[in-house]
């Protein structure tokens, strides 16, 4: 897509929608905090769940195969076949 194509994106819709997600974003993280009443140990948890999350995600990343062929025609291989 080129930036043509892209420059409308940004309409009052889409910027009240970003917005009103945000905040909550913002309201539910502040309402966890005040309910577990210790925000350390909440962010904690969050940074092992986390810690967990993130090599998951980037080994299924690496290994799973792209949905189409690259670019100059060849199909590519994975390590699992």
């Amino acid at each position: 897509m080129d930036y043509a194509s892209r420059k409308n994106e940004n309409t009052d819709h889409n910027r009240h929608y970003k917005m009103a997600i945000t905040i909550g974003f913002i309201a539910f993280a502040t309402l966890i905090f005040c309910f577990v009443g210790q925000p350390a140990t909440v962010l904690v948890v969050v940074g092992a769940i986390n810690g967990f999350i993130l090599p998951i995600a980037l080994g299924i990343s690496c290994w799973w195969p792209p949905a189409r062929p690259r670019s100059w025609g060849q199909a590519t291989t994975t390590p699992l076949g």
